[in-house]
């Protein structure tokens, strides 16, 4: 009967740790830009790479390791036109993909659920569609960090 007490006992962490894990919504994930990007060669639908700059950790679990996709899309893109005319560059920066093939939803808004579940904006990140440079393309070099929130609470 000891025995059985003990084994038990020894087992409950384990069970414990078989629990489903939850990225909660609004979790902060750096991203790293892989590549130079530019509103002079970048064309609408291109395929933005990132890779998260930072490990994510929910409750002391590492949740997400540094390193993990993530990628984006450009959603508009306008060259600069002689000296009065800036660029213009929008892009999305929308998904990490985990080694286990789940796809995590990311957005540039951080969200806060009231009491009667309607969501309201608490912080609004700037992309950079809204940096404009007098007479000059909109650029980003490679390494370039943005800060991003995952979407919604989303169980591993």
């Amino acid at each position: 009967m000891r025995y059985r007490i003990v084994m038990i006992l020894f087992l409950i962490p384990f069970f414990c740790e078989a629990q489903v894990k939850v990225i909660p919504a609004g979790t902060t994930v750096n991203v790293t830009l892989q590549q130079d990007l530019s509103s002079k060669n970048a064309k609408v639908g291109d395929v933005i790479n990132f890779i998260t700059s930072d490990e994510v950790i929910v409750n002391d679990y590492v949740l997400v390791h540094k390193g993990v996709k993530v990628t984006g899309t450009v959603t508009e893109s306008v060259k600069a036109k002689g000296r009065n005319k800036a660029g213009t560059l929008n892009f999305t920066i929308e998904k990490m993909y985990l080694d286990n093939d789940k796809v995590i939803k990311l957005t540039t808004e951080l969200k806060n659920k009231a009491k009667d579940n309607s969501v309201s904006v608490v912080k609004k990140v700037l992309l950079p569609g809204t940096a404009l440079r007098k007479g000059n393309n909109v650029s980003f070099e490679k390494g370039y960090v943005f800060i991003v929130y995952v979407d919604a609470d989303t169980p591993l």
